[in-house]
């Protein structure tokens, strides 16, 4: 009788474990879901990718997909100066045929880019919030440490006041930390438990 109530309190036990590591993966989850801004002037990605820019900085998470910036090359000839511009085809148009081959390589390039910041996401850990960026061939790939946190300021260098609710990224192992903020729309009551 003793083991038989033994094994019922552990296995009452082991449910409720369960179901409370289920709802704060959920909350972890659910917080993390939308369009976050990434504020590359507080990140930082270390010396390996010192070449590298993030364009755009948004982090679009859904479900267990995720788009991130596309990353440009401080050595890039892609779109500088010394392409053929539009306008000057009116005046010497047989320049055309070149034009039309750096616009196809561009429109490539570019593809490519959108390409390698698309991926995937998990929840690896909740004990401390911990998560899993499976985008190959971008800096941000990799396993971060989840922080939440309330900034009172916004974010006063993009004049977006209402940019308060913030989390930061953080993989010790590569030296990358990356602070993001979601967008200043509210959605639901996932900010109740923002800090939690």
């Amino acid at each position: 009788m003793k083991k038989k109530t033994l094994n019922i309190i552990i296995a009452i036990c082991s449910a409720l474990t369960f179901i409370s590591c289920q709802k704060t993966e959920h909350r972890l989850y659910e917080k993390l879901q939308g369009v976050n801004n990434i504020e590359l002037e507080n990140s930082s990605w270390g010396e390996k990718y010192c070449n590298m820019r993030l364009d755009n900085g948004a982090v679009f998470i859904t479900n267990d997909s995720i788009t991130l910036p596309t990353v440009t090359y401080n050595y890039d000839t892609i779109g500088r100066e010394h392409l053929i511009h539009y306008d000057s085809l009116k005046t010497h148009p047989e320049l055309k045929s070149i034009y039309n081959r750096q616009s196809d390589s561009l429109a490539f390039v570019n593809q490519q880019r959108f390409k390698d910041s698309r991926g995937t996401w998990k929840i690896i850990s909740t004990s401390p919030d911990s998560i899993f960026i499976d985008v190959p061939n971008h800096p941000m790939y990799g396993s971060y440490k989840v922080e939440f946190f309330y900034d009172e300021d916004g974010w006063p260098e993009r004049n977006a006041p209402n940019n308060k609710y913030k989390f930061v990224l953080v993989n010790e192992k590569d030296e990358k930390l990356f602070v993001l903020n979601r967008a200043g729309f509210i959605y639901g009551n996932v900010y109740r438990h923002w800090t939690d």
